[in-house]
């Protein structure tokens, strides 16, 4: 289980393929949930993007899992977080 601001959430290790900007690739989740305690978020997973030594698990990063398979060139990605619907990843 993982512990937030915002409450618990607990689950298991899984894995699936992610599509994401016309790159494919089987990444692990951290957590596919089973329950959550406090909080108000309607997500079935996480999909971590930090350091791979800061993750439970030592579980891979996506990000880290495109650069080691050649699908990026760098270790280098950036967010666009905006109130509108074209919020981007690149």
């Amino acid at each position: 289980s993982l512990s937030y601001n915002s409450g618990v959430i607990s689950g298991i290790v899984g894995q699936d393929t992610v599509e994401l900007g016309g790159l494919s690739t089987s990444a692990q989740f951290g957590v596919v949930t089973s329950s959550s305690q406090g909080s108000a978020a309607k997500f079935d997973g996480i999909c971590g993007m930090g350091y791979q030594s800061l993750a439970d698990d030592y579980i891979q990063p996506l990000f880290q899992t495109l650069y080691s398979k050649g699908l990026v060139s760098q270790q280098v990605f950036a967010f666009d977080l905006s109130s509108s619907e074209s919020s981007t990843l690149t």
